[in-house]
């Protein structure tokens, strides 16, 4: 009999998958817990220090652009927005009864 192969993913996947996981459970713990974040290195208390655990524990996403905070303009939203009535035109042949269906008993 030939075996059948029950994996989703190919094994340098999921190795990839846990080991990146692995890495943010370490993040994880190193931003909890001081000492053990001053066991790895020691300058790890000084306030210009920067590595993954201080990013991690301030929740600092150095890699994400700073979000677009410009108001649009009013003219072109204006224009953009259909008349009342073409919404009102637009449901009257919603009223009609339907033109065919079942007998009425």
């Amino acid at each position: 009999m030939t075996a059948v192969r029950h994996h989703l993913l190919p094994l340098r996947l999921r190795l990839c998958a846990g080991m990146l996981a692995l890495a943010v459970l370490c993040a994880g713990l190193l931003a909890a817990s001081p000492r053990l974040h001053s066991h790895i290195h020691d300058d790890c208390a000084a306030a210009d220090h920067v590595c993954a655990a201080t990013l991690f524990a301030h929740g600092v996403d150095p890699l994400a652009p700073a979000p677009l905070l410009v108001a649009p303009a009013i003219a072109p939203l204006v224009g953009a927005l259909r008349p009342a009535i073409d919404v009102v035109d637009a449901s009257a042949a919603l009223r009609l009864p339907p033109t065919c269906g079942p007998p009425r008993a």
